[in-house]
């Protein structure tokens, strides 16, 4: 029996080395073109993905109509030819239905007066207060002093807190 682990040198060993051909490595595999499986997932995933990115779409769409309503009632009201006094108290109205959409009657409801447009304040910090006073103080002032009231201001301070209001956290 031949010593293969010996320090000696074998020369039949050595021949035999000699006559090997080197190492065939094979072919390396490639990721593409995926197998018919791979793809059916893939395209499973991309589906499941694009369905859950068109729903929650349709839910933010869902929860901000109100808003979609909100600004075409203001809109509407803007281009209708009232009385000062009136505009104003529509345009409360519309503010307390929207702020009652957004964030319910337990919280909205009670509001009136300086706690009202302090809400409003808080809800969209980006308003002017002065131009939201008509609010408060136009029912009780004389008709000769409401034409003094800057309306377009107001028309503009709603229209900027029915987009801008932060919405409550579901």
């Amino acid at each position: 029996m031949p010593n293969w682990f010996s320090n000696q040198a074998n020369p039949d060993l050595e021949a035999v080395l000699t006559e090997l051909r080197p190492l065939h490595l094979p072919d390396t595999v490639d990721f593409l073109p995926l197998a018919p499986g791979w793809w059916f997932v893939l395209l499973t995933v991309l589906f499941s993905v694009a369905l859950l990115m068109w729903q929650k779409y349709q839910a933010r769409q869902q929860r901000r109509s109100y808003r979609r309503s909100a600004l075409h009632s203001l809109h509407a009201l803007e281009h209708q030819n009232q009385a000062i006094n009136t505009s104003i108290g529509q345009i409360n109205q519309l503010l307390k239905r929207c702020a009652l959409q957004a964030y319910g009657r337990d919280t909205v409801a009670s509001l009136s007066g300086t706690h009202w447009l302090d809400f409003l304040l808080a809800k969209c910090p980006k308003l002017n207060k002065d131009d939201l006073l008509p609010l408060l103080e136009a029912p009780y002032q004389p008709t000769e002093q409401l034409q003094q009231i800057n309306l377009q201001a107001l028309y503009r301070s709603t229209e900027t807190w029915i987009n801008q209001h932060q919405e409550s956290p579901c």
